[in-house]
């Protein structure tokens, strides 16, 4: 049985790619900074809390033989990095490099890496193809394409295989695992937000952009597609296959209008809606081409149908609103 490190195992991307993964196939241990999810317990071997900025601290869990990492662990908030850079830089990069560095020392060589679409900046075309120049406009996206470059060094000196997968819009949830970001940023559960009545409404960050309705087109993808591209990842590069950069999206658009007006069918909800000024450097259409992994891994979206992702945005919101913790909700 092939053994896995799962470095962020305990967020909404990287606690479904653990219950995607076959565990009768590969032992999954986690390294996370905080206490594990109880729900998550079943399909995990062992869980390591600590820093990836420890380097002592991340060697010693590195000793333990891994045939192949999972990198998740990240801070992914964009407009907090440019807020506060340093964090992003130390804590994206800099982890990074100790656990690569980690990694080699203990002739562990392969690793996936959850990279993002904001390593293209604002393209000059869409839908984007990975081999676009990477022209980062935060330090969010800069710090993932530092290691990207850095992983692409590596990978020429024999030192490291691996997949870097840029996701563009992650949303959705599967059983007990959706999106619960503090604070919540992320367009499709504040909307659920909305719905619920957490919220009193939503910001629409513009709506004089040069498309259709006047508002930002994007490409969302179900988190249940991009842990299955995980798996495809892992089942490829354990077979020792080639390094790859690979899109993760569904390659259809919708704007934000379009996600409200799904959002206020399926709900059956009144969902509050409050217009400001666009975000300086918001890109109006991103849009992934996910060609490549289609044509290399055989992995093609199954479950990011807009339909789809706001009905289990829906439950999961619902299932929230449910549990003892709801008195911790800001309202």
């Amino acid at each position: 049985m092939k053994k896995i490190l799962v470095t962020g195992g305990n967020g909404f991307i990287g606690s479904n790619i653990i219950i995607a993964i076959n565990k009768n196939k590969y032992k999954i241990d986690v390294l996370d900074l905080v206490k594990q999810n109880p729900k998550l317990e079943q399909y995990v071997n062992k869980y390591y809390r600590g820093d990836l900025k420890n380097k002592k601290f991340v060697n010693k869990i590195l000793k333990k033989n891994y045939d192949i990492v999972i990198h998740c662990a990240a801070f992914i908030e964009v407009r907090e990095s440019v807020k506060e850079p340093i964090k992003y830089y130390e804590n994206n990069f800099l982890g990074t490099f100790n656990l690569l560095n980690s990694m080699i020392e203990n002739k562990c060589n392969k690793i996936i890496f959850s990279s993002t679409a904001a390593v293209y900046g604002n393209p000059s075309k869409c839908p984007i193809k990975e081999n676009q120049k990477l022209l980062p406009i935060n330090p969010y996206g800069f710090s993932k394409m530092m290691v990207e470059k850095l992983l692409m060094d590596l990978q020429k000196n024999n030192k490291m295989k691996y997949i870097s997968l840029r996701y563009f819009n992650a949303c959705g949830s599967v059983k007990n695992f959706g999106e619960r970001h503090d604070p919540e940023t992320h367009l499709i559960p504040l909307i659920m937000q909305a719905a619920s009545g957490r919220k009193k409404e939503i910001y629409l960050y513009g709506n004089n952009f040069k498309t259709k309705d006047g508002t930002c087109i994007r490409d969302y993808i179900h988190v249940r597609d991009i842990a299955n591209a995980h798996v495809k990842s892992l089942d490829y590069l354990i077979k020792d296959g080639n390094s790859h950069v690979f899109n993760i999206g569904s390659g259809k658009g919708f704007s934000v209008n379009q996600v409200i007006k799904f959002s206020r069918k399926i709900t059956r909800k009144k969902i509050n809606v409050k217009v400001t000024n666009a975000r300086k450097g918001d890109p109006k259409i991103l849009t992934a081409s996910s060609v490549r992994i289609k044509k290399i891994l055989n992995w093609k979206p199954k479950y990011s149908d807009i339909k789809t992702i706001i009905k289990s945005a829906w439950q999961w919101e619902k299932q929230l609103l449910k549990s003892h913790k709801y008195n911790k909700f800001k309202k």
